[in-house]
């Protein structure tokens, strides 16, 4: 079969053929969510994704229940390093399945985008590449990403017309390994719209795994000294993790009111934003996180920290950032939101959909097909 840069189908439309390391859509939800706008925009999106269930055997294809407008082909997965699966007749497969307009790949440093970036360059088809790593994760991690990045790693970034990104930070990164690649930031959607609740007053809200890196603890001190001029104070904790015994523990011990609730489907967790009168997520280490444009689309404030992977979400209308650590300075904001909403200060829901997001990608490859 013969690869061609257009699509020749008789309906016209645009076709990208898009590969991913995840098994869509039971994982890779931001990828799936992507492909269904894209395909719901009239894009002919032919999706390669793993064939396996992280280590998993394949869960069968009826079990999976998502609208799927657009065509999902399974790669053969030997095996599934951390989340870098080892795909056999990738190359195949993309040839198969074209002619393409324009390819995307995730991430330089899993091994098929080097056979995406290949098969790009040899039929002369625009590549783009979605990247959202914005700092290499210690070791031994860390050995495995620098090797990668410089086997091939590079050639992915050099060889892309355009890189997309989350956070800034992940377009600084793809500079270091292309400087010339040009890069767009687009965070990532999401799937939640406000509930007609009443919201609940001095109510604070948290979803996040219980571990060091979310700041809990730091949280339960804050909420400590805020409890002083905030006696009604209240805590709702949706999460698990290891520290679970440790807060639980300490709530106890400085007296908080707090609900503890392992964990609520995602369905139901927009009751919980839209109640609440403030979110907080004192993190020292985020990726682009979920809840928090999850919280501002319910039209929820935020109180959290000033990383990368929060201020990407964030806008001056709608909360406090604070220095991961800063158990007085998050104390204080908490106290300075609260006060606030008091007082009758009302927070419009944002839009992070995925249609809109989609809508930007979609004007991304029509503008690299008019170059």
């Amino acid at each position: 079969m013969t690869t061609t840069t257009a699509a020749t189908d008789s309906s016209d439309r645009l076709h990208l053929g898009f590969v991913t390391n995840f098994f869509v859509p039971s994982l890779g939800m931001n990828t799936y969510f992507l492909c269904r706008e894209l395909g719901r925009l009239g894009i002919n999106v032919t999706l390669f994704a793993s064939e396996k269930y992280g280590k998993k055997k394949p869960l069968p294809e009826e079990e999976i229940a998502y609208e799927q407008p657009f065509k999902l082909v399974r790669v053969p997965t030997r095996f599934i390093l951390g989340n870098m699966p080892i795909y056999r007749g990738l190359m195949k497969l993309l040839q198969e399945n074209g002619p393409y307009d324009i390819l995307q790949t995730e991430d330089s440093y899993q091994p098929y985008s080097m056979t995406v970036a290949s098969f790009a360059k040899k039929n002369k088809i625009p590549l783009v590449l979605r990247h959202d790593l914005f700092e290499v994760p210690p070791f031994p991690y860390s050995e495995v990403f620098h090797f990668t990045e410089q086997l091939y790693g590079i050639n992915v970034a050099k060889s892309s017309r355009l890189a997309v990104v989350p956070i800034e930070e992940a377009g600084r990164y793809l500079r270091l390994l292309n400087p010339d690649i040009d890069y767009r930031v687009i965070p990532y959607g999401v799937e939640m719209k406000p509930v007609q609740v009443k919201r609940e007053k001095n109510s604070i809200l948290t979803v996040a795994r219980l571990i060091k890196d979310k700041g809990i603890l730091d949280l339960l001190d804050a909420l400590a000294i805020v409890k002083e001029s905030v006696p009604d104070l209240h805590l709702t904790l949706i999460g698990r993790g290891p520290l679970q015994y440790e807060v639980e523990k300490k709530l106890v011990s400085l007296g908080l009111s707090s609900t503890l609730i392992p964990f609520v489907h995602h369905d139901r967790l927009g009751e919980f934003y839209s109640k609440a009168s403030l979110f907080v997520l004192p993190s020292y280490h985020e990726a682009p996180n979920l809840a928090v444009p999850e919280a501002l689309s319910c039209g929820t404030p935020i109180v959290a920290s000033a990383i990368p992977g929060i201020k990407c979400y964030f806008q001056e209308d709608c909360g406090i950032l604070i220095d991961p650590g800063n158990v007085r300075g998050l104390a204080l904001s908490i106290e300075t939101m609260l006060n606030l909403i008091n007082r009758g200060m009302s927070f419009e829901p944002k839009d992070f959909s995925w249609p809109g997001i989609a809508k930007k990608y979609q004007m991304i490859y029509e503008e690299i097909l008019r170059s």
